[in-house]
């Protein structure tokens, strides 16, 4: 309709849309039939359980509350995402290695080839670091572990060694190039552990 149209409700001088009203008039008959009905605002409701006050989302809860139900079939109950027994964290940890081989792979996730754990209350640490502290004891201060495997996803703590982050960053670096082009075929015969770096 031409812009000039206004609506056909005595008393509202807004543009006409649909049906000659405007679309405050189109809208108010279309949810409840009557164009002169004032429909209340809505105000948002909060949760139902009591004590909180975040907005309400699924059957009278809020979304955490929702989720605790959903989980642990309790709205009350302590936080959702820890459902079931606790299972120590050294426990957890050597569930996700496989110490079939030589190296103990990491099985769990990793970061740029490099295992991670989530310690509860700590932030995620490096596997090899948490193995080595576990079967060593605490790591030395201002050292480095470095892998003497050359496989950033082992465990093994036979594998592992406490050294200065210069050594760490020679032995990388020797390593790193003693597996470039154009020496590669030759370092390959010599030593087949380069394979490994390079795949």
């Amino acid at each position: 309709m031409p812009s000039n149209v206004t609506c056909s409700v005595l008393g509202c001088e807004r543009a006409a849309d649909a049906r000659g009203w405007c679309q405050a008039h189109w809208r108010r008959w279309r949810q409840s039939g009557d164009l002169h009905i004032d429909i209340p605002i809505r105000h948002k409701r909060l949760c139902s359980v009591p004590a909180c006050d975040r907005l309400q989302k699924i059957r009278g809860w809020c979304a955490g509350h929702e989720r605790r139900f959903r989980v642990t079939g309790d709205v009350q109950a302590g936080k959702p995402w820890r459902s079931g027994p606790h299972i120590p964290a050294e426990e957890r940890f050597w569930s996700k290695v496989d110490a079939s081989g030589d190296c103990w792979e990491w099985r769990g996730f990793r970061q740029f080839r490099y295992g991670r754990f989530h310690l509860p209350g700590r932030q995620t640490v490096v596997a090899h670091r948490f193995a080595y502290e576990i079967l060593l004891g605490p790591n030395p201060v201002g050292m480095e572990i470095d892998h003497l495997c050359r496989n950033r996803g082992c465990v093994n703590p036979d594998h592992l060694e406490a050294v200065t982050a210069k050594e760490n960053t020679r032995r990388s670096l020797g390593y790193r190039a003693a597996c470039r082009w154009p020496l590669r075929r030759q370092t390959e015969r010599r030593d087949p552990s380069c394979r490994a770096y390079l795949i």
